[in-house]
C-alpha cells in the first residue's frame, strides 16, 4: 500500500528531553497516540527541541505540537498537514521557515512566546491564530495564504505588549481583542489591523495608539 497520513504515531520529546534534527525528513504521521496528546508529526511536552534544514509532511493533524517547553525550527519545510505549527505555551522560535499548504491555519499559537522572523506562508487556507496574550516578536515574514493574510489575535492581550504590522497585518474576524483592566497595550506607528463580521476592540485598560504623520 501507499504511505498515507496517520501511519504511524510520530515523534514525542518528554519532560526533560532534548532534541536536536537536522536534516530530517518526517512524513506520514498522525496516528492517534501518547495519551491525550494532540496527533502530531513532532510533539515537544517540556522538552528542548531543535529543527533545522528539515522537512515534516503530511500530517493527519498537526505539523509540529508544542504542548511546553523550548521549541525552535530553522530553514524547514512545514506542509499538508492540518496546521503546520501549534503551541500551547512555552517558548517557540520559527525563522526563514517555508510553511505552506496546510489545509487549516499556517500556525496556531495559545500562550507563551513567540518569535517568527522571515518564515514565507503559502497556500494555506489562512496565515495562522497567534493569540493576543502570547508575547509576540515577528519581523521579515510573508503571506501568499488562500485568505486572512495575516496574524489573528483574539482575546486578552498581555500587560506591554506592543504591536505591529511591519510584516504582515493584524487581523480581528469574527471575535474581539480585550485590553484589561491595569494593561497597557501600544500599537506601533503604521499599525494595520484589518477587521470584518462582529469584531472588535474592548478596552478596559490602556490602548496607546502611537501614529505619525506620515505613518498613521
Amino acid at each position: 500500500t501507499l504511505p498515507a497520513a496517520a501511519s504511524w504515531q510520530g515523534i514525542l520529546f518528554e519532560p526533560g528531553s532534548e532534541g536536536e534534527l537536522d536534516h530530517v525528513q518526517i512524513k506520514y504521521a498522525g496516528r492517534v497516540g501518547f495519551g491525550s496528546i494532540a496527533t502530531a508529526s513532532l510533539t515537544n511536552r517540556q522538552g528542548t527541541v531543535k529543527v533545522s534544514n528539515s522537512l515534516i509532511s503530511q500530517t493527519k493533524n498537526l505539523g509540529v505540537s508544542s504542548i511546553s517547553g523550548d521549541l525552535v525550527i530553522e530553514d524547514s519545510i512545514i506542509e499538508s498537514s492540518a496546521i503546520g505549527v501549534y503551541a500551547e505555551s512555552g517558548m517557540t522560535t520559527l525563522t526563514r521557515n517555508i510553511i505552506r499548504n496546510n489545509f487549516d491555519e499556517g500556525i496556531h499559537i495559545i500562550s507563551g512566546l513567540l518569535t517568527a522572523t522571515g518564515n514565507s506562508f503559502i497556500g494555506n487556507r489562512t496565515t495562522g491564530v497567534v493569540a493576543a496574550g502570547v508575547r509576540f516578536m515577528h519581523s521579515g515574514n510573508t503571506s501568499a495564504d488562500l485568505s486572512k493574510r495575516g496574524f489573528f489575535m483574539p482575546g486578552n492581550t498581555c500587560d506591554g505588549c506592543i504591536l505591529h504590522s511591519d510584516d504582515l497585518p493584524i487581523i480581528l474576524s469574527g471575535g474581539f481583542m480585550q485590553v484589561p483592566a491595569s494593561t497597557t497595550v501600544t500599537l506601533l506607528p503604521g499599525t494595520i489591523v484589518k477587521t470584518e463580521g462582529n469584531a472588535d476592540i474592548k478596552v478596559s485598560g490602556n490602548l496607546i495608539v502611537q501614529g505619525e504623520a506620515d505613518k498613521p
